[in-house]
């Protein structure tokens, strides 16, 4: 009887450790989750295109199109001046958006996407060019440094 409540104690503190990990992973996505919003904002409002909508685009006379033996990739705005602040953004010629890239003053700041296969998007935070892990996920998809 002595073995069976030892069992029980040991059963209940991994029980509880399940719970604390299940809850912190929770609590982690959520807190990626708002860094994501909060790392796209600034001074309190989206920038210039970081929210366009393909619709808005396949049809603007000022759209890049990429034709590959792929497929056609759609690129709004076409060009990024040494000034640029807001986001360039690339589609699938059938509306799946696969990057937003945030510039600030003509410097990457951000970029957010997903590949078409893959379910879990990627967010890569730069500063000074380099890749901010502490603040980015699914980084195999990012690149160390910027130029």
């Amino acid at each position: 009887m002595f073995t069976h409540i030892s069992k029980l104690k040991v059963l209940t503190k991994i029980m509880m450790r399940v719970v604390i990990v299940i809850s912190l992973i929770f609590l982690n996505m959520n807190a990626i989750s708002k860094a994501t919003e909060n790392n796209i904002r600034i001074s309190g409002r989206l920038d210039q295109y970081c929210q366009i909508e393909f619709l808005a685009i396949k049809k603007n006379v000022n759209v890049r199109i990429l034709k590959t033996h792929g497929g056609d990739f759609y690129v709004y705005p076409p060009k990024v001046s040494s000034s640029f602040t807001g986001c360039q953004n690339v589609w699938l010629g059938n509306g799946f958006k696969l990057t937003t890239t945030h510039y600030k003053n003509g410097i990457v700041t951000w970029i957010r996407g997903q590949e078409p296969k893959d379910v879990r998007p990627y967010f890569c935070l730069y500063k000074n060019k380099l890749l901010f892990k502490e603040s980015s996920f699914n980084i195999k998809r990012c690149t160390a440094t910027i130029k």
